[in-house]
């Protein structure tokens, strides 16, 4: 739906936009990860981006101090990173975008002011004409900034009390391309938006992008030689985390479904030909109950996600993790668990054989998929779970995990052996900043940042 109502729309996207840099640090996928070649680590600390050539053991000095995001390119020597800045006037905000943008700014900015005042401020009648116009929000947010700083008192007394939170800023997001050899070095600067994303993902052909963007959740592609104008979007409502398939050009998504009803389901499992025209790119897999935000595609052609129930699985009180097969259509429960808080943080190894399972009060275990075996990484060890970093898969036997030291209040990113059972701590040399937004480091000065989350929670 383009536009469901102005100014709950206004709210919401202007509330994301101000909250995303506040958040960043809390952000626990995309923040660590090896390269495909196992040989490279890369990671987003409090200070930017840092790799490590030499196993984990020392990292590079930092880039893009404001980096949200990171993905590996296939060839293990170039990295993608998302860089979110907060600009406080337009003018400002305006010098970084393309000519196009602020075009597409001015105009969906245009034509919401007109519909305002043709409606004289009644939001009901402006929501549906804009709806029957075809409205497109995908401005939305640097729109009402652009208003509030052109035409403050006409935007602010449509909005009322909301007008506020117009004058507060909004945030752009750069995309980056850097080489990776013992430190990084700045390829591309490959573009500059007012959208925000959630997700960022390299093709394993290196040829397509994948995004998850704004408060929609839309999914957009795009070609990595020419992302300017390039952009495909196939739809809204997808969970953040969606994944390229090994051998081909497609994504797998956890996609909601519109008004589903009591008993049938709120999600389905698609598969996306990014080659294809979006009206015919999207293909239905399997119905879906409760999803939560991640797919993994492995390498034997399953996808994995986690929910409540699945297509023809039995309701139970627990949230599972399950597997889709590409070739048979069918579902399978491998795992499942009180909470689905841990289990959805799961992870796949590179040769599909493993998948790294965290539990309650920051307990690890791996799930070997071919005998059903459980071994134990590590313990409940607190009473209270932690914001960190997803565990992630160096190569098919090593785990990079956050390890807590049982009887003190210590946290260390460690490298787990399977073959040999034991752990390995990485960051005890690092920068504390490289380490400030992975692990929950104990520190008696309260942030600004911690401040204002502890008032929300």
């Amino acid at each position: 739906m383009a536009c469901k109502s102005v100014a709950s729309r206004a709210v919401k996207t202007m509330l994301v936009a101000l909250t995303l840099p506040l958040l960043a640090a809390c952000d626990v996928e995309q923040r660590l990860s090896w390269s495909p070649d196992g040989n490279k680590l890369a990671v987003i600390g409090a200070d930017g981006v840092r790799v490590s050539t030499d196993g984990g053991l020392h990292l590079s000095e930092p880039v893009e101090p404001e980096a949200k995001l990171l993905n590996w390119f296939a060839d293990s020597k170039r990295l993608l990173v998302v860089s979110e800045t907060s600009y406080e006037s337009w003018e400002a905000a305006e010098k970084r975008l393309s000519k196009e943008d602020v075009a597409a700014v001015g105009s969906c900015a245009s034509q919401l002011i007109t519909e305002l005042e043709r409606c004289n401020g009644d939001l009901a009648a402006c929501r549906d004409a804009l709806k029957k116009n075809k409205f497109d929000a995908t401005h939305l947010n640097a729109a009402l900034f652009y208003l509030n700083a052109t035409q403050g008192e006409k935007i602010r007394k449509f909005a009322g009390n909301d007008g506020r939170l117009f004058r507060l800023g909004m945030t752009l997001s750069t995309v980056s391309t850097y080489d990776v050899d013992k430190d990084l070095k700045l390829k591309e600067t490959l573009f500059t938006t007012d959208r925000t994303f959630d997700s960022a993902a390299v093709s394993p052909s290196n040829e397509y992008f994948c995004f998850i963007s704004g408060a929609e959740n839309e999914l957009l592609t795009a070609e990595a030689k020419n992302p300017k104008n390039t952009w495909k979007s196939f739809g809204r409502d997808y969970q953040d985390f969606p994944d390229w398939d090994i051998n081909t050009d497609f994504i797998y998504a956890l996609k909601s479904v519109p008004a589903p009803g009591k008993g049938k389901p709120d999600f389905e499992l698609v598969s996306i030909d990014v080659k294809k025209d979006p009206a015919q790119a999207v293909k239905h897999l399997s119905d879906v109950y409760s999803a939560y935000d991640k797919v993994r595609a492995t390498v034997d052609g399953n996808i994995l996600f986690v929910a409540l129930r699945a297509g023809s699985v039995p309701v139970g009180k627990y949230s599972s993790l399950f597997s889709y097969n590409l070739t048979s259509g069918k579902l399978k429960k491998l795992q499942s668990s009180s909470s689905a808080t841990q289990l959805e943080k799961f992870e796949v190894s590179p040769d599909g054989n493993s998948v790294s399972i965290p539990g309650a009060y920051n307990a690890l275990a791996v799930l070997n998929l071919q005998n059903g075996k459980r071994q134990i990484v590590a313990p409940a060890v607190t009473k209270k779970d932690q914001d960190t970093f997803v565990p992630v898969w160096r190569n098919n036997e090593e785990l990079c995990f956050n390890r807590i030291q049982a009887g003190a209040d210590k946290s260390t990113v460690s490298l787990y052996s399977l073959r040999t059972g034991q752990s390995k701590d990485l960051s005890n040399a690092w920068p504390e900043k490289a380490v400030a937004g992975l692990l929950a480091v104990t520190d008696k000065t309260l942030s600004f940042d911690d401040f204002l989350k502890s008032l929300r929670e």
